[in-house]
């Protein structure tokens, strides 16, 4: 399931990468933006929504939804990649005891 999950998230993320790219830019040149294009309002003329647009919409409420879907469920599933690839270590034996004074040498 989850794994269907993050394919999906990895579709949708392709294709709104795609999508956007698509997209006409809004006429903004080096012009526009010093004030010499003052015939055209701050952000363009806007009529209704293209379908290019509908797309990119519902790909990006997609693209949210699914990624506060999947924080959710993998939040609660490890947390530490570390404590996944490397288990805990045993516990370890006290040591030898060592001695305190060294051997006198035999004469």
């Amino acid at each position: 399931m989850i794994t269907l999950l993050w394919i999906l998230y990895i579709i949708v993320c392709i294709f709104l990468i795609g999508i956007v790219l698509l997209q006409p830019g809004e006429g903004g040149s080096v012009a526009s933006a010093l004030g010499a294009a003052s015939s055209q309002t701050a952000f363009g003329a806007r009529g209704s929504m293209s379908m290019l647009q509908k797309v990119t919409a519902g790909l990006a409420i997609a693209f949210m939804i699914l990624s506060i879907f999947l924080s959710f469920i993998m939040s609660g599933k490890q947390s530490n990649i570390l404590e996944k690839n490397f288990p805990t270590p045993a516990s370890q034996e006290k040591p030898a005891d060592i001695p305190s004074q060294p051997a006198q040498p035999s004469k």
